[in-house]
């Protein structure tokens, strides 16, 4: 990937560049036993599990720095809109999403509420926050917009550009959706069967279709 953006520099051109990291996915085999031992360390009441996953996290931080870096030596950095995020909540058995309820596999708040950061030098105020729920299908729009392109019709999503660049503090729909359509057996946590979910303001539904309820 840091190959791909050095040959960026040179051509002036736009570019998209999706980088998807196994870390910290399962299985959580860290190969630096230093780190291990750091975490041992510093978290003695951790199970062995919680210090693998711990550092996951820290080999997952160090690669995606030497992304960023490789952005500003090249001369990206000023004009290159990153996104980080990830596509459910923590896995229970390495992780505790406390306070929020649930983990992978589910729609409570720990199964669907993620990480969404996005860095633009120049654009985005840095250190800014904003409480206005998005989701992933969000994406597409914004990068239609942001590149001057159509954004495609029957599209569910939002562009998030005016959001992001401080133009505009909310956005024209009012609610998010999911569903999950798929039974998930018990393991290390109450199991999953097909429901979905709606989330409104300060407010959310969820639907569990086998019980209708």
């Amino acid at each position: 990937s840091i190959g791909y953006l050095k040959k960026q520099q040179s051509t002036n051109q736009p570019f998209l560049m999706i980088f998807s990291s196994y870390y910290v996915h399962t299985p959580v085999i860290p190969n630096n036993s230093w780190l291990i031992e750091k975490y041992k360390k510093q978290l003695p009441d951790a199970s062995e599990n919680e210090i693998r996953y711990a550092a996951f996290v820290e080999t997952m931080d160090y690669y995606y720095g030497q992304l960023l870096r490789a952005l500003k030596e090249y001369g990206l950095e000023e004009n290159t809109l990153v996104i980080f995020t990830s596509d459910n909540g923590g896995h229970s058995t390495y992780t505790d999403n406390a306070p929020l309820r649930g983990n992978k596999w589910n729609l409570y708040e720990g199964g669907i509420r993620v990480p969404f950061i996005v860095r633009w030098p120049g654009k985005i105020k840095s250190n800014s926050k904003s409480r206005i729920p998005v989701i992933q299908w969000d994406i597409l729009p914004t990068l239609c917009n942001l590149t001057g392109q159509p954004i495609p019709e029957n599209l569910d999503g939002e562009s998030l550009l005016s959001l992001l660049t401080g133009n505009s503090s909310q956005l024209e729909r009012k609610s998010v959706y999911w569903h999950f359509p798929y039974y998930h057996p018990p393991i290390f946590y109450d199991g999953t069967k097909p429901c979905s979910a709606i989330s409104e303001y300060n407010f959310k539904l969820i639907y569990f279709h086998e019980n209708e309820c």
